[in-house]
């Protein structure tokens, strides 16, 4: 039984060594500004929980993204200059031979938050606590709201802008994420076998 064990826990590494490999070059692409605002995504969901956001030159609107096999999903797009997470885990599952497993990413703990720039969601759920904006602007066309250069919504649209949002306890069920730049002290990335989101 012991030696069995360890077959299958080479079998298990062999695994699960690779898919960590690939997505941590796909967080850094992200974070790098590689992946741009037009892509197709998995349509895999991500889940995000943060216990609290500062959020700065904030843009949202609807529309959608598409996947490789041409399936259209609609999202809520929510962009922003800068972003201070505190508290932040992110988590998406993935199927392997050996059953589920899940890739969990948290950062942004001891007081120090994970700091992004340019940052977009794109999201099919958003849940929060509560939510205080400033300077609020909802109905505009989408079109002509954009903080992130780019990124603008459908003309005819509707499009929302604050000057800063802060928001505590948020639920995100994202389809994709991207960043200009990220910065994220106590940085954590892992694969776990089995069913382990964020919530």
């Amino acid at each position: 039984m012991r030696e069995q064990g360890r077959v299958r826990w080479r079998r298990f590494a062999a695994i699960f060594i690779p898919a960590t490999l690939a997505a941590s070059l796909l967080v850094f692409a992200a974070a790098q500004g590689a992946i741009g605002v037009s892509f197709v995504v998995s349509g895999r969901k991500i889940k995000t929980s943060v216990e609290k956001i500062r959020a700065f030159d904030v843009t949202q609107f609807d529309t959608t993204v598409e996947t490789k096999d041409g399936r259209k999903i609609p999202v809520h797009v929510a962009s922003n200059k800068r972003t201070e997470s505190f508290g932040l885990c992110q988590s998406y599952l993935f199927d392997t031979p050996l059953g589920p497993a899940t890739l969990k990413l948290t950062g942004g703990t001891n007081g120090k938050p994970v700091i992004s720039r340019d940052a977009v969601l794109y999201a099919l759920r958003l849940t929060n606590d509560e939510i205080t904006a400033t300077n609020d602007k909802l109905g505009l066309d989408a079109s002509t709201v954009e903080s992130v250069p780019g990124v603008s919504g459908p003309p005819g649209f509707v499009g929302e802008h604050a000057d800063t949002i802060t928001v505590f306890n948020s639920r995100q069920i994202l389809v994709a994420t991207t960043a200009g730049t990220i910065t994220t002290p106590d940085s954590d990335a892992r694969v776990i076998p089995g069913v382990h989101e964020c919530f």
